[in-house]
């Protein structure tokens, strides 16, 4: 009798390649390109208007398979501000969602393509408008040398970070497109951490964002509560409560909160949760900042956060 023996290992490579955890970033951003010029046209967009965008962000998601890719638009290697789009694509290839931003016929609305002001004299727009003042000759830290002619300068005490500044196109109150200079300015108090853009001809500040939340809580509280339904601490609540649920052995990625809704120590007792994290936002933990598995902080400081308790008065965390 013969016996016949069958190799299995094409099945197991097909297996492979049909069930593969994620696509290629390089796969996934063709693919999305492919996307775009295919749907342009639904939204007024010249094939130029979609030539060229830049990755802000992409990950793989572990549990899914799906590459969710952010893009900037661009003109000439430069971004636009806030003109973005993001997809969704699964890891057989197609794309499930796509939201797009870009601005219409791009080329056409741009006033001024070339600067007449420096990285440098923005930085000193900036401060003049905010009524702070800066070192006379700001010392360029580093050049990035990039198409946005990026640079950062060390500002000494005016700033705890090196302010940034490069070049971007801003979309004007006319639906015109200036090219200017994003500028990233943390204040030495810690207290404002603006992102302005200040127009590259005329140095003219277009927008300033403060990226530091401030919270105003209004007058403080008196005793005339006749006429206002107000703020009631719930019955039976204790300041600080000991969780009843406490574990014995912490397990990674488990932090002790007050958790949502629970809007103070006076409304609920603090619990333990585990992997808290949103996966689109952050999808290797709190703790990660560069994209790639595996946490750089095990301190309260991550993705875009870094919250601590500043008990020397100084901006700085203990840790």
């Amino acid at each position: 009798m013969k016996k016949r023996y069958y190799s299995l290992a094409p099945l197991f490579l097909l297996a492979g390649l049909l069930f593969s955890s994620s696509l290629g970033a390089q796969d996934a951003l063709r693919i999305a390109l492919d996307h775009l010029e295919q749907v342009r046209a639904q939204y007024g967009l010249t094939s130029e208007d979609v030539s060229a965008p830049i990755v802000s962000s992409q990950y793989a998601s572990k549990k899914s398979g799906v590459t969710h890719l952010y893009l900037n638009q661009s003109l000439g290697g430069i971004e636009v501000r806030y003109a973005t789009a993001n997809a969704n694509i699964t890891a057989d290839g197609r794309v499930s969602s796509m939201h797009i931003d870009f601005v219409p016929n791009l080329a056409a609305k741009v006033t001024n393509a070339m600067p007449v002001i420096d990285a440098q004299s923005a930085v000193h727009q900036l401060a003049g408008a905010l009524g702070l003042s800066l070192p006379a000759g700001l010392k360029v830290k580093e050049t990035l040398g990039n198409v946005a002619q990026e640079v950062l300068f060390d500002a000494g005490a005016a700033s705890l970070e090196p302010i940034r500044a490069k070049l971007i196109y801003q979309v004007d109150k006319t639906e015109g497109v200036r090219l200017a200079w994003e500028v990233q300015w943390y204040a030495p108090s810690a207290d404002h951490y603006w992102v302005a853009a200040i127009d590259a001809g005329n140095g003219q500040v277009l927008e300033n964002d403060d990226h530091v939340l401030h919270c105003n809580f209004g007058d403080p509280a008196h005793a005339d509560h006749a006429a206002h339904i107000g703020y009631s601490p719930r019955q039976g609540s204790l300041v600080f409560k000991q969780s009843e649920t406490a574990l014995t052995t912490v397990m990674p990625n488990t932090y002790r909160v007050f958790p949502m809704p629970v809007e103070s120590p006076n409304h609920g007792p603090r619990e333990y949760v585990t992997d808290p994290a949103d996966l689109i936002a952050s999808p290797y933990g709190w703790h990660d900042v560069d994209g790639e598995a595996g946490a750089e902080y095990t301190i309260t400081r991550g993705n875009n956060v870094h919250a601590y308790h500043d008990i020397d008065d100084d901006n700085q965390s203990s840790d």
